[in-house]
């Protein structure tokens, strides 16, 4: 989520630009980018949602089954709000009343990656919940304190951010270069290139960094494999 979020965001507009061809309009082509980008940023907090969610439902709610009535509660309620408040308004803000519709979609679009985040925090609330009643400690550590823990423990490094955010700053630094020098260009596919190689040296810092300061997850990305590998392996033999 993030790659896509602080990357691929930079990359929209040349991938537009490669399958509509030369004959794109600048301001058709540039409305087009800002909707795929939109997408782009609101794949983190689908992410972020997706990775909390399922680690709540997989964990928290299996072995508490009061929270399953509560989290269909909320999740209704979250419904509810996105429709009736989160999407008018963000809608609004994004079209400035001009009643556009590619500040409407991208307001649409903006309106669900703010549900996902809130629900997202919504799921952390549970786990905070959870734990310091599993670990007996209720009375030493606020729901606020354990919902820091639990994101610190699920966010990359620091360095890793610092990765991302530095190549978020390249790569659109690289796009802008490229608009000013491909739009009437007939050799435009030049300057294509370099901006592609700016976007696939950044990915590589950010794998690089990753490897280096993320070792305990890669770690334990591998024994998941390896131990399914051989689960699976005893499973064909039995």
């Amino acid at each position: 989520g993030l790659l896509f979020a602080t990357v691929a965001v930079h990359y929209t507009w040349i991938l537009l630009r490669l399958l509509l061809g030369k004959n794109a309009e600048k301001d058709d082509l540039e409305a087009m980018a800002s909707v795929v980008s939109a997408f782009c940023i609101y794949t983190a907090f689908l992410a972020f949602n997706g990775m909390t969610e399922a680690f709540c439902t997989g964990v928290v709610v299996a072995l508490d089954m009061k929270m399953v009535s509560q989290m269909g509660l909320v999740h209704g309620l979250m419904s509810l709000l996105f429709a009736l408040v989160v999407a008018p308004i963000f809608i609004r803000i994004m079209d400035n009343g001009s009643g556009e519709s590619v500040g409407a979609v991208i307001g649409l679009i903006y309106a669900n990656a703010f549900c996902m985040a809130l629900r997202g925090w919504i799921a952390i609330w549970f786990a905070a919940r959870y734990f310091p009643k599993q670990e007996n400690r209720s009375g030493d550590v606020s729901i606020t304190t354990k919902m820091l823990e639990l994101l610190h423990d699920m966010s990359p490094h620091g360095m890793v951010w610092l990765a991302f955010g530095v190549s978020y700053q390249v790569t659109k630094y690289s796009l802008q270069q490229f608009q000013s020098n491909s739009i009437g260009n007939k050799w435009w596919y030049k300057d294509a290139v370099v901006h592609v190689g700016v976007g696939i040296s950044c990915v590589l810092g950010i794998a690089t960094i990753s490897i280096l300061f993320e070792r305990s997850f890669w770690k334990r990305l591998y024994d998941m494999f390896r131990e399914s590998k051989t689960t699976t392996k005893r499973q064909k033999q039995e």
